[in-house]
């Protein structure tokens, strides 16, 4: 079952979003310690997020568009895009991405919310691992990057 919104979340959520370096802000669902890991994730258009995989075994992530529109893109251990799928409401609102599978998100509108769900228990020394071959958040070289890949996803 999704989580409920209030108007009042979603405007509080998306404003620390847009006041945050990062252009993005979490609602976190579960509690610390628990084995099921919730999180809304409140997204501004421009947000680059380092593309990353879930290193253990059974870390399957499953997404749900709630508001907005995002692509979501699996990449190969170079960085070669294996495959881009777009989530947006009353179209494909869920994705599965499997354990050990490189991906990022690419928001396509200005205002973009995901419900996020993991079953492992949060450490975050183990909990992804970052792809060196893609740029770093917040420099110069992740904007461009950005770009080609919003370029990708809108061809």
């Amino acid at each position: 079952m999704l989580p409920k919104l209030t108007k009042e979340d979603i405007d509080n959520y998306f404003e620390l979003a847009n006041n945050s370096e990062r252009k993005r802000f979490p609602k976190i669902l579960h509690k610390k310690g628990s084995y099921l890991n919730e999180v809304l994730n409140f997204m501004i258009e421009g947000t680059y997020m380092h593309p990353h995989l879930h290193p253990k075994n059974k870390m399957e992530e499953k997404i749900h568009i709630m508001i907005g529109k995002l692509a979501v893109i699996f990449f190969d251990d170079q960085g070669k895009i294996k495959n881009k799928f777009i989530l947006e409401k009353g179209k494909l609102e869920f994705l599965k991405v499997p354990s050990r599978t490189w991906h990022t998100y690419v928001m396509l509108t200005k205002k973009t919310c995901s419900y996020e769900q993991m079953y492992s228990v949060y450490d975050p020394l183990t909990w992804k691992k970052m792809a060196d071959w893609a740029p770093k958040e917040n420099t110069n070289e992740s904007l461009l990057y950005l770009n080609i890949l919003r370029k990708i996803v809108i061809d």
